[in-house]
């Protein structure tokens, strides 16, 4: 299983959401993300902590998906986000070792 995070622009997420529904995303989680200099943070702020911002202009986009379909998820993310954000978005691929799923602790495997 791979872990798929982007950072998108706000306004493509509809589109975004409908074109990754039918490659087979059964989940995804959305938060805001907005990235902050340093003489913008309070000095007493822990930098090692997410910061999250209200109106934020991007959205930090999450899902596990299977490995076959990677290229599938990340491909689709580039072609709805190019449209709307030539300037470029950013895209990670990790590996998922373990799942548990928080509601039962069930095992979450690849399948």
């Amino acid at each position: 299983m791979k872990l798929v995070t982007a950072t998108i622009p706000e306004h493509v997420l509809d589109d975004l959401r409908d074109t990754l529904l039918p490659i087979g995303i059964k989940g995804m989680t959305i938060s805001p993300a907005r990235q902050r200099s340093l003489d913008e943070m309070d000095p007493e702020f822990d930098r090692s902590r997410a910061c999250v911002f209200e109106n934020a202009l991007e959205i930090r986009l999450e899902t596990v998906v299977s490995a076959t379909i990677v290229d599938e998820i990340v491909g689709a993310i580039l072609a709805v986000c190019n449209k709307a954000a030539p300037d470029g978005i950013s895209i990670l691929v990790s590996d998922v070792i373990r799942g548990v799923r928080i509601r039962n602790s069930e095992l979450v495997t690849e399948g």
